[in-house]
């Protein structure tokens, strides 16, 4: 079963995508088979069309005499899973659960707790055992096999080899579309335009591809027109045709 109490971040892995594709992931235990990590991308992309040459993202604006003004954009999203057979991807992961920052901190703590028995230092005791929020005897039972004459790596789960890298399995999804007056206000929730959330099923393969389409209006439609600086790939439909 996934945990969710549990995660490794594992970053700048080799996308699907070409070799400038490097994507930040998380890896999920599994509760049942302790070598077993199920993975999932940081954050969503667009999909690339075929060939790799750009995103899959086209949008139609019409206007003129005696039409409503107005446009549909449509794009792909997805959440691309690595390429599991290559060597170096599996590499990549294997070393972000060996070495998450998170289980170096938690060992050096209990290295720091072993030391101050060591010493018989009350004071530095209470302090690591605050930090570890755990009592006198878990501390103790923790650092009974220190061994002065190592690093902190003693306190360390072993090394993991040979680790099975599954894909998380979505059966539903949601994409939250947000328009902005330019560049430098993108991502404030204060500086919003126009925004939607389109419920969405994915493609259930590695890429968890959706499909997005969207109606715009008049003012909608000239804004993402303008942010997007006259896309090549959108269509003005007008009473002379197309350009």
């Amino acid at each position: 079963m996934l945990s969710l109490a549990s995660t490794h971040i594992a970053k700048n892995i080799p996308g699907p995508y070409g070799p400038t594709d490097l994507r930040t992931f998380v890896l999920y235990p599994d509760t049942d088979k302790p070598n077993t990590y199920y993975v999932l991308p940081e954050t969503p992309t667009f999909l690339p069309m075929s060939g790799g040459k750009g995103p899959s993202f086209n949008m139609l604006w019409w206007y003129g005499t005696g039409n409503t003004v107005g446009g549909i954009c449509t794009f792909t999203v997805a959440l691309p899973m690595p390429d599991w057979s290559r060597t170096d991807v599996r590499d990549a992961l294997t070393l972000a659960v060996n070495d998450d920052p998170d289980v170096r901190e938690y060992s050096e703590k209990v290295f720091g707790l072993a030391k101050a028995y060591a010493a018989n230092d009350a004071v530095a005791i209470e302090q690591y055992l605050k930090a570890l929020e755990i009592k006198d005897a878990e501390g103790r039972a923790l650092t009974h096999s220190f061994d002065a004459t190592r690093g902190s790596e003693q306190f360390r789960p072993a090394t993991k080899q040979k680790l099975d890298f599954l894909a998380v399995e979505l059966t539903k999804g949601a994409v939250t579309v947000q328009g902005f007056k330019s560049a430098k206000v993108a991502n404030d929730p204060l500086s919003v335009e126009f925004d939607g959330t389109f419920a969405t099923t994915p493609s259930g393969l590695s890429s968890n591809a959706a499909v997005v389409t969207f109606n715009l209006d008049q003012r909608n439609a000239t804004l993402m027109w303008q942010a997007m600086a006259r896309p090549l790939r959108a269509w003005m439909l007008c009473p002379t045709g197309p350009s």
